[in-house]
């Protein structure tokens, strides 16, 4: 089998409009609407008359190139629209993505073929999964037999090794954007199976994850994070886009401080 080509990047390509392909970056749910309100349910209520309404409503809106627009509520009712004007497709934290987990869970409960049919849209190539839930990742492995073509990947980086072990093909893991050496020796040292390596490289992601990652009091410590991890490596600044403010000299202190500990060069002033 041809060998895939490793993620170890913050940003990856998974679904190309024509010969374009749009990125993805860290994601999270574009909760509180559309499909994504439904992926709570437990798997009974997908076979559900309920979960058929909202499936039929929800591949209405997939465009003709395969993904499904933005900021549009794909699952309240089916679309009436002018479909060339208004399915503009895009693979975004509010587009396509909670779609495809939708739908990947209806096709697990029902076998509705027309749930086949988008999932097998060659325009769509693969699946990145932050939801955080391994029982979750390991019913999306179970679909890769419909579509061994696919890429599938993990967010979270405290779960690269077992998303690997579990059939994943690697991660679009923050981190990786100022150590990537480290998440790509986990990711190989899994996939080799070498479990003493992947002990000993797991628990440096999660010294990581554990105090780079919580440095302030916000959601946005994790960017704050590793954008100030990035300006102190000579990468890039640190500016964050307003309504975010980068980390204060206190805060920077404490990620010069775990750069040091990871042995990462500082950039000289």
């Amino acid at each position: 089998m041809k060998p895939r080509p490793l993620i170890a990047s913050a940003f990856i390509f998974l679904f190309a409009l024509g010969s374009l392909p749009l990125p993805v970056g860290i994601s999270a749910a574009f909760a509180g609407s559309g499909p994504a309100q439904y992926l709570k349910k437990p798997d009974s209520w997908f076979a559900s008359d309920e979960a058929r309404r909202v499936a039929a409503n929800t591949l209405s809106f997939q465009s003709d190139l395969g993904g499904w627009p933005k900021n549009m509520d794909t699952a309240a009712g089916p679309f009436s629209g002018d479909r060339a004007k208004e399915l503009k497709a895009t693979f975004d934290n509010g587009a396509t993505t909670d779609e495809l987990r939708f739908l990947a869970r209806f096709f697990n409960a029902t076998k509705d073929d027309r749930c086949r049919r988008a999932m097998d849209n060659p325009r769509i190539i693969g699946l990145k999964d932050s939801s955080g839930n391994m029982i979750y990742f390991h019913r999306v492995v179970g679909l890769l037999k419909h579509r061994p073509d696919w890429t599938l990947l993990i967010g979270p980086e405290e779960m690269l090794a077992d998303a690997v072990f579990a059939g994943g093909h690697g991660g679009v893991n923050g981190g990786a954007n100022f150590h990537p050496r480290l998440y790509v020796e986990l990711f190989r040292a899994a996939q080799a199976g070498d479990n003493a390596r992947v002990r000993e490289l797991h628990a440096q992601v999660m010294r990581i994850s554990d105090n780079l990652y919580r440095i302030g009091r916000h959601p946005s410590a994790i960017i704050k994070g590793i954008k100030c991890a990035l300006a102190l490596l000579g990468v890039c600044d640190d500016f964050m886009a307003e309504p975010f403010h980068r980390f204060r000299e206190p805060e920077r202190g404490r990620v010069r401080q775990i750069l040091n500990e990871l042995k990462l060069p500082l950039k000289t002033t």
